[in-house]
């Protein structure tokens, strides 16, 4: 994830091998802890994309991002196969 231009985007990038994937969001939640959507990357998931979010909450992220976490969902695993945390510094 890394910031976009103006401010105002987010670019999200994925993995190819989990086409099974069917969703994604941005989540507010500490290590372990489930929370609501911050940021939805769109109806489709789709493994490389940017997401519009409203400046705050990309400052949000950018200040605390150990308070967030990204999860994608499928029909099998409606919680999400895949969760990470975010974490500062990271970006590639």
């Amino acid at each position: 994830m890394r910031r976009g231009e103006p401010g105002d985007l987010l670019e999200v990038q994925g993995s190819e091998r989990h086409r099974c994937a069917e969703c994604g969001h941005i989540h507010k939640g500490r290590k372990g802890v489930s929370g609501p959507v911050a940021i939805a990357f769109g109806a489709t998931y789709k493994a490389a994309g940017c997401a519009k979010a409203p400046k705050a909450v990309v400052e949000a992220i950018e200040t605390n991002p150990n308070r967030y976490y990204a999860n994608i969902h499928n029909a099998k695993y409606p919680g999400g196969p895949l969760r990470g945390q975010l974490v500062a510094g990271m970006a590639g």
